[in-house]
């Protein structure tokens, strides 16, 4: 990895989800159609950011609110306009820290999911401020599993340090006669590269505490009061902060 590449580290963590969606995939087999909610990407980073290689000859429907690379339909999460019980599996990759209500979303994905449909989310911990349209909240793996208590059957890992993970990654059912085993079987595939996770992890996390330190050491760090203010943040944060 190399500490002087500001997005070395995000593209880290973004192959360890796509590794994580990887592995439920080959767990769980979701049947289509697949709907990804969130699934706007900048054109550079099409090579990782674009899920429909996960799901080859299934039927997939990129849904975001903006039109654009890997955008099918627009959608808002928190209204889906999908009739009920329609998906084979839904995709939430770090969106879920940029709704105003997550609840909603994931109220809105147990109802359009199919009664056998698999939930495959994550979301970031410990990162900064970032993000269309705007930044709100961060949760641990505890609220998590409290958001997902609509579905009867969930699993959800953290990743990282104990205490400050990077990413928090889970998948949920409403039904299902073949959680119990699906799930080791995703552990198990997950377990095979742990090591080698685990140590990219590592890096990921000196980078981002090299970064912090030279930022303050630096100045650039930007140490302030700042009030929060709902004009200026409905603009979304920029992504540099």
């Amino acid at each position: 990895m190399n500490f002087f590449d500001r997005y070395a580290a995000d593209r880290v963590v973004i192959e360890i989800v796509n590794e994580c969606l990887s592995h439920a995939v080959a767990a769980f087999k979701p049947r289509g159609p697949v709907i990804e909610l969130g699934s706007y990407y900048d054109a550079p980073m099409a090579n990782l950011c674009d899920r429909r290689q996960f799901f080859a000859d299934t039927e997939f429907i990129g849904c975001d609110l903006r039109s654009g690379p890997g955008v099918d339909r627009r959608e808002d999460a928190e209204t889906l306009s999908f009739d009920d019980g329609v998906a084979g599996a839904i995709v939430m990759l770090e969106i879920l820290e940029h709704l105003r209500e997550p609840a909603k979303a994931i109220s809105e994905a147990h109802r359009v999911l199919a009664k056998d449909g698999v939930l495959i989310l994550s979301l970031p911990f410990w990162y900064r401020l970032h993000g269309f349209p705007t930044d709100y909240q961060r949760l641990t793996s505890s609220g998590v599993d409290n958001l997902l208590q609509g579905f009867k059957y969930r699993s959800v890992v953290a990743l990282g340090a104990a205490v400050t993970p990077r990413v928090i990654f889970a998948i949920a059912q409403k039904d299902s006669a073949d959680f119990a085993a699906n799930s080791t079987r995703f552990r198990e595939l997950l377990g095979q590269n742990l090591n080698d996770m685990k140590r990219r992890l590592r890096r990921v996390a000196l980078h981002d505490r090299l970064r912090e330190i030279g930022g303050l050491f630096s100045g650039s760090a930007n140490i302030s009061a700042r009030y929060f203010d709902p004009l200026d943040h409905a603009k979304g944060y920029r992504a540099d902060k």
